[in-house]
């Protein structure tokens, strides 16, 4: 609602541009960053989100661990940048360094529907359906609020063409 309220607040085109960075919406995320510059948000925090937007594109990927720092000193949640690292390597088509990864921050963390739903996104870029479902599920036994899970999960009924359970999960983002 912030949006309608203060049209002209810039903080609001950077959270459209994190939604659409999480949703894998490129146009939109730039659109976002374009209208955040031209109301005078900050450049280094525009920098911040396009160089995240990269990690999650699969662009910038050498040297992780110093990747993470400048955006855990900015505040960043671990989840959020874990997730734009994980994508990152599924995009450039290293689905090993994506596991390695994975199976690291598992070892680091207690088991979570965040950690749950990152292991869908692994299992559907390998095109284990199934498997992907069933992070999916979990996850969202442990968070029913967790909007990227359950849209991933009526994506993957979609696409399955079990549109009585898509409709049920896109019922319930609403």
């Amino acid at each position: 609602w912030g949006i309608w309220l203060d049209p002209d607040d810039g903080e609001w085109d950077m959270m459209q541009a994190k939604c659409y960075r999480l949703l894998e919406q490129t146009t939109g995320w730039q659109q976002s960053l374009e209208s955040a510059t031209a109301k005078g948000v900050s450049t280094d925090w525009i920098a911040l989100e396009r160089q995240f937007g990269s990690i999650a594109s699969g662009h910038v990927l050498e040297g992780m661990q110093d990747i993470q720092q400048p955006f855990l000193a900015a505040g960043l949640p671990m989840d959020d940048i874990a997730l734009a690292i994980l994508r990152g390597y599924l995009a450039s088509g290293d689905h090993g360094k994506a596991r390695e990864q994975l199976e690291q921050w598992e070892t680091s963390r207690v088991p979570d529907a965040h950690g749950a739903y990152m292991w869908a996104v692994y299992w559907e870029a390998e095109r284990q359906r199934s498997e992907a479902v069933k992070q999916l599920v979990r996850a969202l036994d442990e968070q029913p609020d967790h909007e990227l899970a359950r849209m991933l999960l009526a994506q993957l009924y979609d696409s399955e063409n079990l549109l009585d359970l898509a409709l049920q999960e896109y019922v319930e983002l609403v």
